[in-house]
């Protein structure tokens, strides 16, 4: 039984499912695979069902990035097992409805990306979409999260952050370990984000090319 396969910056290229003489990746990860990294390779294609159906999968780390990889499957939110998800600077288009539900990291920046952004699952610690043409408004999952320490929404075409996050009398209930947020270049509009002021970990919040108005916090 394989558990791990690492073919990181190599000249392997070819389809992410296709077989050959090998077994697929499917097959391994039915198998009992658990940790996937193809990073800076020729491999391309689409990421089948198979990888993340609930009644297979033993995957736990997929890592593509700088891969041409261009799909991911509608049953990524059925992963039972998936904690880390880095497909960075790949071809992926498409939307992505939810996400698994112990899913801890999730990096798809410099995607093509659209549609609402997915909302963090309570296991979530470091999410990056940045580069990506998701639109719509932030969803409320991300106030008061209990341990998501990065949000990077930065390069898309978001319109809204939650309201709690403009308040200026609003007071988290968690006080989560929440330590960066990256809006940048969003068309948010609206006020200040005075409301991330009262994360007590908050140490950066960078919201340039943004269109808030009005004047700063008191």
């Amino acid at each position: 039984t394989w558990a791990n396969i690492y073919i990181d910056n190599t000249s392997i290229s070819g389809q992410v499912s296709s077989g050959g003489d090998t077994p697929s990746i499917c097959t391994l990860i039915e198998g009992g695979l658990e940790q996937v990294s193809l990073k800076n390779t020729g491999i391309s294609g689409s990421l089948e069902p198979c990888m993340f159906a609930s009644d297979s999968s033993s995957l736990q780390i997929l890592q593509a990035s700088n891969t041409q990889v261009s799909d991911l499957s509608s049953t990524l939110s059925e992963a039972p097992s998936l904690r880390s998800l880095n497909i960075q600077n790949a071809s992926l288009s498409g939307t992505i409805e939810a996400l698994p539900p112990f899913l801890a990291e999730f990096q798809v920046s410099e995607n093509n990306l659209t549609g609402s952004l997915p909302a963090p699952q309570e296991t979530a610690v470091l999410y990056d979409v940045s580069g990506n043409g998701f639109d719509g408004e932030v969803p409320e999952e991300f106030v008061d999260h209990p341990i998501l320490r990065v949000v990077s929404i930065s390069k898309n075409q978001l319109n809204g952050i939650p309201s709690n996050w403009m308040s200026t009398t609003w007071r988290p209930e968690n006080n989560g370990p929440l330590k960066y947020v990256y809006l940048s270049s969003n068309p948010l509009g609206g006020g200040f984000p005075a409301g991330l002021a009262f994360y007590e970990n908050v140490t950066g919040v960078y919201a340039s090319n943004t269109g808030i108005t009005g004047p700063l916090p008191d």
